[in-house]
This record gives structure tokens, sequence and C-alpha cells, in this order.
């Protein structure tokens, strides 16, 4: 902006990314869901998500329910994504609808290949939910100590993160939450 504006710099101010924590509040009582959202409308937003990661994952703890919200049954089958029965697809839906499953998710997973710092990561915090994700771009930054980071296609450790964060009290919600209210 410097450069572009010839200007000094002294009236600019740097704002990070920033999630509304008064809308995205936690309600009620969190439940064993395994929750992840991201608008997926063909194979290459699908694999730059990890849903393929997110799904494999929930193969492996078949009794714990997952939840994907932002695509299709057809859609993971025209990718060659096989569902398991403990996973729940729910098609893109308004922004503010998604209040609910962050709300009753105990555990949001953002499995992404490629990310910046996702705004759905920050709303699910926001929300409660206890953090997992891979060891990508912005989404360390946003988890900092409060949840899980795993190395981007590692199922093994994915699988264990989430079995563990399940594991955890509730009040580590409220730690992800403190997390966004001071630093998003």
């Amino acid at each position: 902006i410097k450069k572009n504006s010839r200007c000094d710099g002294k009236n600019i101010e740097f704002l990070s990314t920033c999630v509304d924590t008064i809308k995205w509040s936690p309600y009620g009582q969190k439940k064993k869901i395994v929750l992840t959202v991201g608008i997926c409308q063909n194979e290459i937003r699908l694999k730059k998500k990890g849903i393929d990661f997110f799904i494999e994952t929930a193969k492996r703890l078949s009794t714990i329910q997952f939840m994907i919200i932002g695509t299709t049954p057809e859609i993971l089958t025209l990718a060659g994504l096989n569902l398991p029965e403990n996973v729940k697809v729910l098609p893109k839906m308004k922004h503010e609808e998604l209040l609910k499953y962050y709300q009753q998710s105990l555990v949001y997973c953002q499995p992404s290949r490629s990310e910046g710092i996702p705004n759905t990561l920050l709303e699910a915090m926001s929300c409660g939910c206890i953090p997992v994700g891979t060891s990508v771009d912005g989404i360390p930054e946003a988890i900092g100590r409060t949840g899980k980071i795993v190395p981007v296609g590692d199922i093994d450790l994915l699988t264990e993160a989430i079995k563990e964060t399940l594991s955890w009290e509730d009040e580590r919600g409220g730690v992800a939450r403190k997390r966004i209210v001071e630093h998003f």
C-alpha cells in the first residue's frame, strides 16, 4: 500500500480476519459430533478442503457421528468417495444456518490441504467447538494450543487427534472460544 499510494503509511491500520463473537457463541449441550464445513461443488474443492481425509477418518471411527456441510452425496460419489453410514452430508446453506451446527458439535475439523485463516474454523471455535486441523497456512495460527494440529494427509494422526479431542471436557471448547475472542 505504501509503495502504490506513495504515502508514509502512518494512517494505515492492519485488521486481521475477525469473527462476531456475540453472533457466533455457544448455546446448549454439545454432542459427540465431528463437523467440517466447506463449499465443495467439484473434486478439486473436495481435495483442497481435505474432505477425502475427513471421510477416511470417519470410516476408522465408525461409532462417532461425522457431518459435512457444503456438498452433496452425489458430488462425493462423482469424486469416488464412498460415504460410511456415520457421515451425514448437508448441502450448502445460508451462513446464519450454520450456527446451530457449530453449537451442537463438540469437535470442528479443518483437514485442508491449503487454506488461509478459515472463517468456518474461527466461527466454530467461537461457538465452543474443540478444533482439529492440518498444519497448513493459517490453520495453526487460528488453533494455537486450543486443539490438535496434524500434518496434511496423515490419517493415522488425524484419527488419533479426533479420538483424543472427543474425550476432552466441554471446557476445552471454552478455551478455543477465548482464543477467538482475544485474537480474532
